[in-house]
């Protein structure tokens, strides 16, 4: 399912549509597994850090938090671990290991993690998109 939020897309259940066998569906848990375990390597405590690749920062959280009002980047969004909501208007739209947000425009939102924990904290990404070069492609 995607659900169209003017400039957003958030996809649910990625996994139905990318998997078609068991041994396919096997690969993308290790992989799902590997990414969250680079990630909470890299970030012993809750914070934002770029990565070494350029414009893709990691992200860690340990605890549920208020709504915090933001600008989103174009950008794509994958949370590894835990759940993250974005807010716009009145609207709510969750993602999860199960689903992504991209983003095309800056996007003026309000967002919060909302589920985390110390020993299950939300991990997650963020790739920022460099709109003149998709616009070459």
């Amino acid at each position: 399912m995607c659900i169209r939020i003017e400039w957003v897309y958030v996809m649910k259940d990625v996994q139905q549509f990318a998997i078609s066998d068991q041994a396919e569906a096997e690969e993308l848990i290790s992989l799902h597994k590997a990414i969250a375990t680079t990630i909470a390597d890299s970030l012993d405590v809750p914070e934002d850090r770029p990565s070494a690749v350029p414009d893709l920062l990691f992200f860690r959280r340990h605890a549920p938090t208020d709504p915090a009002f933001c600008l989103i980047a174009p950008s794509i969004v994958l949370v590894v671990q835990g759940v993250k909501r974005m807010l716009i208007g009145a609207d709510a739209y969750d993602y999860d290991p199960g689903s992504f947000l991209i983003t095309s425009l800056d996007l003026p939102a309000s967002t919060q993690v909302v589920q985390a924990s110390t020993d299950t904290p939300c991990l997650g990404l963020v790739l920022k998109l460099d709109l003149h070069i998709i616009a070459e492609l």
